[in-house]
């Protein structure tokens, strides 16, 4: 059965229909830059998403932020006007579209959970999403949704992404060196607090990992998202 997948960035959002038994895509991947994401902006990308893959069925989406039943709850990295709005409900209002939104850094695990390497660990399982901020979720015999990991303060009372998302690598100009030993304070909190058996670094960084692996403590608990980025459009459409 084909799905349309979005995930929502904090610079883009990507799309693709994707073999919900398989997870392998039956299209090619679009793209659309928009950072500052507002809410009317979001439903224009969304209009144009579908009428690029000419869609007329079910969409599933991953969204950066806490979403209970639908409804947005926080707004981190996009506009604070998607505070309180159902977008299930603006999507098919706009779209004529059975819509499902959730966490998107809950879609990433559930895809990657499914069809990753991970999927038959048995222990407490850890996804980070690295990009414009840091996306968390745990599993062990079910997922915890909205696990806002990203806001854990660490260094002098920094937020982790704030620290060190991919975006603040780009943005700072930061070598691989500098960049994964502030990832590496951000996973030593991490560990201290939840203390998982694996972690799953997803994200675009992801494919870099040989590049910063070394400045790690952990990396005998870390394993790369088998679907680096695009677990998110996966997840989205399960």
């Amino acid at each position: 059965m084909l799905k349309l997948g979005i995930d929502v960035g904090g610079a883009s959002l990507k799309s693709a229909l994707v073999n919900t038994k398989t997870g392998d895509f039956a299209s090619d991947i679009y793209i659309v830059k928009a950072e500052k994401l507002s809410s009317i902006r979001f439903l224009e990308i969304v209009k144009q998403i579908v009428k690029y893959f000419d869609w007329k069925g079910e969409i599933g989406c991953g969204f950066p932020a806490v979403v209970q039943n639908g409804v947005v709850k926080t707004a981190t990295n996009i506009g604070k006007d998607f505070i309180g709005k159902n977008l299930s409900e603006l999507i098919e209002d706009a779209t004529n579209c059975k819509a499902t939104i959730m966490n998107d850094a809950d879609a990433a695990a559930m895809a990657e959970f499914k069809f990753g390497k991970a999927k038959d660990f048995e222990g407490t399982k850890l996804l980070l999403t690295l990009g414009t901020g840091i996306g968390a979720a745990i599993y062990k015999t079910e997922l915890i949704p909205n696990l806002e990991l990203g806001q854990l303060k660490i260094k002098n009372g920094i937020v982790g992404e704030q620290y060190c998302a991919a975006s603040i690598k780009t943005r700072e100009n930061l070598s691989y060196e500098v960049w994964a030993k502030r990832l590496n304070e951000y996973l030593l909190e991490i560990d201290a607090l939840i203390n998982p058996d694996l972690i799953i670094i997803g994200g675009g960084i992801s494919k870099d990992y040989d590049k910063f692996e070394k400045y790690l403590d952990l990396k005998n608990k870390i394993q790369i998202a088998t679907l680096l980025n695009d677990t998110g459009i996966v997840g989205a459409v399960l």
